[in-house]
């Protein structure tokens, strides 16, 4: 795993929007209305993209160089080169927040509700402290 990875998208524009995709990748496109929205949706689809393979197994294959890439161009198409930095996206992968439904009695619902309690802090404390010292992500 990389830290860093940089791609060669192709944007196509038209009256549209602009259309992104990755060749290295497939699979790995996006779409926007703005060339700015373009660039951010195209890090974004290739974080996912490259994150999903890592989190998978999949090989990730080395990119093409932007050189041979622009011989193959039409005229409403240029080469970006996309870069993402991955440790950002993958923390941000492990600390997404999951829903837990529980059960507890209703004199404790009502008494924790009263004094205001924060029901995910009060889990989420009390499973750290069962835990341990493992890390937090």
């Amino acid at each position: 795993m990389k830290d860093t990875y940089m791609y060669p998208a192709i944007f196509t524009a038209d009256a549209d929007g602009y259309a992104v995709e990755f060749l290295d990748l497939p699979g790995c496109a996006t779409c926007a209305d703005t060339e700015e929205e373009a660039l951010k949706s195209a890090r974004e689809v290739l974080s996912w993209h490259l994150w999903d393979r890592e989190r998978s197994g999949e090989s990730i294959p080395e990119p093409t160089p932007v050189k041979t890439l622009a011989e193959r161009l039409d005229t409403e198409e240029y080469i970006v080169v996309v870069d993402v930095f991955m440790p950002a996206y993958r923390n941000a992968k492990k600390n997404k927040a999951t829903k837990v439904t529980t059960t507890i009695p209703l004199w404790m619902k009502t008494e924790a509700d009263h004094r205001k309690l924060n029901y995910s802090d009060l889990l989420k404390e009390a499973i750290r402290e069962k835990l341990g010292d493992l890390p937090r992500i």
